[in-house]
Protein backbone atom coordinates (compact mmCIF):
# COMPACT_ATOMS: atom_id res chain seq x y z
CA UNK A 1 0.00 0.00 0.00
CA UNK A 2 2.84 2.34 0.75
CA UNK A 3 4.19 2.19 -2.65
CA UNK A 4 0.73 2.57 -4.17
CA UNK A 5 0.14 5.74 -2.69
CA UNK A 6 3.86 7.07 -2.91
CA UNK A 7 2.96 6.25 -7.08
CA UNK A 8 -0.87 7.54 -6.66
CA UNK A 9 1.01 10.86 -5.25
CA UNK A 10 3.13 11.12 -8.41
CA UNK A 11 0.48 10.95 -10.81
CA UNK A 12 -1.62 13.44 -8.16
CA UNK A 13 1.28 16.03 -8.60
CA UNK A 14 1.71 15.50 -12.02
CA UNK A 15 -2.01 16.12 -13.35
CA UNK A 16 -1.73 19.27 -11.16
CA UNK A 17 1.42 20.18 -11.98
CA UNK A 18 0.24 23.29 -14.12
CA UNK A 19 -2.38 24.61 -11.41
CA UNK A 20 0.52 23.64 -8.36
CA UNK A 21 3.13 25.96 -10.24
CA UNK A 22 0.85 28.95 -10.79
CA UNK A 23 -0.11 28.45 -6.49
CA UNK A 24 2.99 28.07 -5.62
CA UNK A 25 5.26 30.78 -7.34
CA UNK A 26 4.98 33.52 -5.30
CA UNK A 27 5.54 31.20 -2.25
CA UNK A 28 8.51 29.76 -3.99
CA UNK A 29 10.32 33.20 -4.94
CA UNK A 30 9.75 34.18 -1.30
CA UNK A 31 11.60 30.79 -0.17
CA UNK A 32 14.56 31.39 -2.66
CA UNK A 33 14.66 35.02 -1.31
CA UNK A 34 14.76 33.69 2.06
CA UNK A 35 17.77 31.25 1.48
CA UNK A 36 19.70 33.95 -0.50
CA UNK A 37 19.32 36.24 1.68
CA UNK A 38 20.78 34.17 4.54
CA UNK A 39 23.32 32.80 2.13
CA UNK A 40 24.64 36.48 1.21
CA UNK A 41 24.60 38.04 4.61
CA UNK A 42 28.42 38.44 5.76
CA UNK A 43 29.08 36.11 8.31
CA UNK A 44 29.79 39.20 10.83
CA UNK A 45 26.58 40.59 10.57
CA UNK A 46 24.67 37.14 11.00
CA UNK A 47 23.09 37.38 14.73
CA UNK A 48 20.48 34.92 16.85
CA UNK A 49 17.22 37.63 16.04
CA UNK A 50 18.43 37.88 12.47
CA UNK A 51 18.14 34.07 12.22
CA UNK A 52 15.10 33.87 14.22
CA UNK A 53 13.24 36.29 12.06
CA UNK A 54 14.08 34.39 8.65
CA UNK A 55 13.20 31.24 10.29
CA UNK A 56 9.88 32.12 11.12
CA UNK A 57 9.49 33.67 7.64
CA UNK A 58 10.54 30.24 6.42
CA UNK A 59 8.01 28.14 8.27
CA UNK A 60 5.46 30.67 7.25
CA UNK A 61 6.34 29.89 3.79
CA UNK A 62 6.61 25.91 4.15
CA UNK A 63 2.91 26.57 6.27
CA UNK A 64 1.45 28.24 2.52
CA UNK A 65 3.21 25.27 0.45
CA UNK A 66 1.95 22.58 2.47
CA UNK A 67 -1.42 23.87 3.29
CA UNK A 68 -1.73 24.55 -0.69
CA UNK A 69 -0.69 21.26 -1.53
CA UNK A 70 -2.49 19.35 0.64
CA UNK A 71 -5.92 21.27 -0.30
CA UNK A 72 -5.26 20.57 -3.78
CA UNK A 73 -5.15 16.76 -3.28
CA UNK A 74 -8.18 16.58 -0.87
CA UNK A 75 -10.44 19.40 -2.24
CA UNK A 76 -9.45 19.85 -5.83
CA UNK A 77 -7.93 22.81 -7.57
CA UNK A 78 -11.14 24.85 -6.43
CA UNK A 79 -9.91 25.34 -3.26
CA UNK A 80 -6.69 27.08 -3.48
CA UNK A 81 -5.70 30.61 -5.06
CA UNK A 82 -4.24 31.10 -8.14
CA UNK A 83 -0.39 32.66 -8.56
CA UNK A 84 0.05 32.32 -4.87
CA UNK A 85 -1.88 35.08 -3.56
CA UNK A 86 -2.87 33.89 0.05
CA UNK A 87 -4.40 34.93 2.86
CA UNK A 88 -3.64 34.22 6.69
CA UNK A 89 -6.05 32.33 8.47
CA UNK A 90 -6.78 30.67 11.71
CA UNK A 91 -6.18 27.31 9.32
CA UNK A 92 -2.79 28.49 8.58
CA UNK A 93 -1.99 29.24 12.28
CA UNK A 94 -3.19 25.92 13.92
CA UNK A 95 -1.11 24.20 11.03
CA UNK A 96 1.89 25.80 11.95
CA UNK A 97 1.56 25.27 15.67
CA UNK A 98 1.71 21.76 14.79
CA UNK A 99 4.41 21.65 12.77
CA UNK A 100 6.15 23.35 15.84
CA UNK A 101 4.10 20.68 18.50
CA UNK A 102 6.02 17.54 15.89
CA UNK A 103 9.52 19.62 16.29
CA UNK A 104 9.06 19.83 20.22
CA UNK A 105 8.12 15.90 20.44
CA UNK A 106 11.15 14.95 18.32
CA UNK A 107 13.59 17.30 20.02
CA UNK A 108 12.53 16.17 23.54
CA UNK A 109 13.33 12.66 22.08
CA UNK A 110 16.47 13.94 20.61
CA UNK A 111 17.82 15.15 23.83
CA UNK A 112 16.64 12.67 26.22
CA UNK A 113 18.35 9.82 23.54
CA UNK A 114 21.53 12.30 24.20
CA UNK A 115 21.49 12.76 27.74
CA UNK A 116 21.17 8.35 27.92
CA UNK A 117 24.24 8.23 25.42
CA UNK A 118 26.32 10.49 27.84
CA UNK A 119 26.26 8.45 30.63
CA UNK A 120 27.64 5.72 29.11
CA UNK A 121 31.18 6.09 29.38
CA UNK A 122 33.53 5.44 27.32
CA UNK A 123 31.39 6.74 24.35
CA UNK A 124 32.13 4.72 21.13
CA UNK A 125 30.84 7.14 17.64
CA UNK A 126 29.99 3.71 16.82
CA UNK A 127 27.57 3.45 19.28
CA UNK A 128 26.01 6.80 18.48
CA UNK A 129 25.42 5.87 14.79
CA UNK A 130 24.10 2.15 15.91
CA UNK A 131 21.56 4.09 17.97
CA UNK A 132 20.74 6.72 15.82
CA UNK A 133 19.59 4.16 13.37
CA UNK A 134 17.81 2.07 16.21
CA UNK A 135 15.36 5.17 16.94
CA UNK A 136 14.95 6.21 13.48
CA UNK A 137 12.25 3.64 13.10
CA UNK A 138 10.61 4.58 16.23
CA UNK A 139 10.75 8.27 15.91
CA UNK A 140 9.42 7.63 12.19
CA UNK A 141 6.52 5.53 13.69
CA UNK A 142 5.40 8.26 16.32
CA UNK A 143 6.06 11.03 13.20
CA UNK A 144 3.63 9.12 10.92
CA UNK A 145 0.80 8.76 13.62
CA UNK A 146 0.51 12.27 14.57
CA UNK A 147 1.19 13.10 11.26
CA UNK A 148 -2.37 12.91 9.97
CA UNK A 149 -3.20 16.33 11.97
CA UNK A 150 -1.71 18.02 9.22
CA UNK A 151 -3.62 16.89 6.02
CA UNK A 152 -7.10 17.25 8.49
CA UNK A 153 -6.15 21.04 9.49
CA UNK A 154 -5.25 21.49 5.85
CA UNK A 155 -8.65 21.37 5.02
CA UNK A 156 -10.41 22.49 8.58
CA UNK A 157 -11.01 18.87 10.24
CA UNK A 158 -8.87 20.13 12.56
CA UNK A 159 -8.44 17.37 14.36
CA UNK A 160 -5.36 17.11 17.08
CA UNK A 161 -2.72 14.66 18.06
CA UNK A 162 -5.21 12.31 20.31
CA UNK A 163 -7.66 12.18 17.32
CA UNK A 164 -4.63 11.26 14.83
CA UNK A 165 -3.22 8.82 17.08
CA UNK A 166 -6.65 7.26 17.31
CA UNK A 167 -7.66 7.52 13.29
CA UNK A 168 -4.06 5.81 12.00
CA UNK A 169 -4.58 2.68 15.03
CA UNK A 170 -3.96 -0.18 12.47
CA UNK A 171 -2.14 2.00 10.14
CA UNK A 172 0.95 3.27 11.89
CA UNK A 173 3.67 0.93 9.93
CA UNK A 174 2.02 2.52 6.52
CA UNK A 175 2.60 5.78 7.60
CA UNK A 176 5.82 5.08 9.36
CA UNK A 177 6.88 4.04 5.86
CA UNK A 178 5.46 7.12 4.53
CA UNK A 179 7.79 9.13 7.11
CA UNK A 180 10.80 7.03 5.91
CA UNK A 181 10.58 7.74 2.44
CA UNK A 182 9.80 11.04 2.44
CA UNK A 183 12.69 11.15 4.26
CA UNK A 184 14.93 9.33 2.15
CA UNK A 185 14.01 11.55 -0.42
CA UNK A 186 14.29 15.40 1.03
CA UNK A 187 17.92 14.23 1.68
CA UNK A 188 18.38 13.62 -2.09
CA UNK A 189 18.88 17.32 -2.78
CA UNK A 190 21.30 17.98 -0.08
CA UNK A 191 23.40 15.33 -1.31
CA UNK A 192 23.12 16.51 -5.19
CA UNK A 193 24.23 20.08 -3.46
CA UNK A 194 27.13 18.65 -1.68
CA UNK A 195 28.50 16.58 -4.73
CA UNK A 196 27.75 19.14 -7.39
CA UNK A 197 29.63 21.60 -5.43
CA UNK A 198 32.81 19.75 -5.24
CA UNK A 199 32.71 20.18 -9.31
CA UNK A 200 31.95 23.96 -9.62
CA UNK A 201 34.61 25.67 -10.85
CA UNK A 202 33.51 29.21 -9.86
CA UNK A 203 30.52 31.25 -7.62
CA UNK A 204 28.20 31.36 -10.50
CA UNK A 205 27.78 27.28 -11.50
CA UNK A 206 28.02 27.83 -7.09
CA UNK A 207 25.10 29.48 -7.20
CA UNK A 208 23.25 27.62 -9.94
CA UNK A 209 23.47 24.47 -8.22
CA UNK A 210 22.31 25.98 -4.98
CA UNK A 211 19.27 27.20 -6.91
CA UNK A 212 18.39 24.07 -8.74
CA UNK A 213 18.54 21.74 -5.79
CA UNK A 214 16.28 23.57 -3.75
CA UNK A 215 13.91 23.79 -6.68
CA UNK A 216 14.21 20.22 -6.08
CA UNK A 217 14.07 20.25 -2.69
CA UNK A 218 10.19 22.18 -3.07
CA UNK A 219 9.17 19.31 -5.59
CA UNK A 220 10.57 16.28 -3.34
CA UNK A 221 8.37 18.38 -0.58
CA UNK A 222 5.34 18.75 -2.22
CA UNK A 223 5.23 15.27 -3.60
CA UNK A 224 5.47 13.92 0.16
CA UNK A 225 3.01 16.23 1.32
CA UNK A 226 0.94 14.54 -1.56
CA UNK A 227 1.51 11.12 -0.46
CA UNK A 228 0.48 11.98 3.05
CA UNK A 229 -2.78 13.77 1.63
CA UNK A 230 -3.31 10.36 -0.02
CA UNK A 231 -3.26 8.33 3.36
CA UNK A 232 -5.53 10.69 5.59
CA UNK A 233 -8.13 9.83 2.46
CA UNK A 234 -7.38 5.94 2.21
CA UNK A 235 -7.23 5.46 6.19
CA UNK A 236 -10.38 7.59 6.59
CA UNK A 237 -12.02 5.50 3.84
CA UNK A 238 -11.07 2.37 5.19
CA UNK A 239 -12.25 3.44 9.26
CA UNK A 240 -15.93 4.64 7.80
CA UNK A 241 -16.57 1.80 5.80
CA UNK A 242 -15.46 -0.53 8.61
CA UNK A 243 -18.02 1.49 10.66
CA UNK A 244 -20.69 0.99 8.12
CA UNK A 245 -23.74 -1.41 9.75
CA UNK A 246 -23.60 -4.59 8.26
CA UNK A 247 -27.09 -5.35 6.56
CA UNK A 248 -28.67 -8.22 8.47
CA UNK A 249 -29.16 -11.48 6.37
CA UNK A 250 -33.06 -12.16 4.86
CA UNK A 251 -34.28 -15.54 4.90
CA UNK A 252 -37.56 -16.41 3.13
CA UNK A 253 -40.18 -17.05 5.61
Amino acid sequence: MTIKLIIEAGKNIFQHKAVLAKALSIPSLIYFAILLAWGLTPEDTKNIPLGIFLGLVYLAIQTIIAVTTHRLVLLGSGAITQWGWFRWKKRETNFTLYVMGVFGILLGIGILWLIVLNLIKPFPISLFYATTFILWLPVSYITGRVSLVFPSVAIDHGIGFKESWELSEGYGVLMMWIVIISELFLIVPELLNQVLSLLASNEIFLTLIYVLTNMLYILITVFTIAALSLAYIHIRNEKERAEEPVAEPSFPV
